[in-house]
């Protein structure tokens, strides 16, 4: 079997394209978010022929991802981290060095970003740096159980502000040679 050639690895996406990966990550954990509830409320009607299933997990996953991304791509347009840095091991998928960074970070043309500017409070900073570790240590892709998921409704609640307020932010994008 012949052997296939690595692929490179990506370009980083521009701050609008990140934005974009946060909405639609953030959609799809709101339609799945929507069918686990419609799931209870029918359980809760006695109906026990409603299946359980893993998607609470999935769906902490998706609005986690719907957080990441926009840091990213705030990260990405103000210039607080060099374009390398944002899939590195150092950021990478950890939500809490990359609030860090987003609200550290900076140069004489760049200032830093505050809490208010990322749709955050400090009590939506702490939930997310509660569940950074698992996050970013791939918990939400593979685990099955036991279930000690982050709550839904915070997570909800803090991916539609942040991909919200970042949209005021990540603004530029590549332009696409469609020739």
């Amino acid at each position: 079997m012949p052997v296939k050639p690595k692929q490179p690895r990506p370009e980083v996406p521009s701050p609008w394209e990140f934005q974009k990966l946060a909405e639609a990550s953030r959609d799809a954990a709101n339609a799945a978010y929507a069918d686990i509830r419609s799931r209870d409320a029918a359980y809760g009607e006695g109906n026990r022929n409603v299946e359980s299933n893993f998607m609470a997990v999935t769906v902490a996953f998706l609005y986690l991802r719907s957080v990441e991304l926009p840091l990213k791509g705030a990260i990405r347009e103000r210039g607080l981290a060099p374009v390398e840095a944002i899939p590195s091991l150092k950021l990478g998928h950890d939500i809490k060095k990359l609030m860090e960074c987003a609200m550290t970070g900076g140069t004489q043309k760049s200032a830093p970003l505050i809490l208010s500017e990322l749709g955050l409070d400090q009590a939506g900073k702490n939930f997310l740096e509660h569940h950074s570790d698992d996050y970013a240590n791939k918990w939400f892709e593979y685990h099955l159980g036991p279930f000690h998921y982050p709550d839904l409704d915070r997570c909800r609640h803090i991916s539609t502000s942040m991909v919200q307020a970042v949209a005021l932010i990540a603004k530029t994008h590549r332009e696409f040679n469609l020739s």
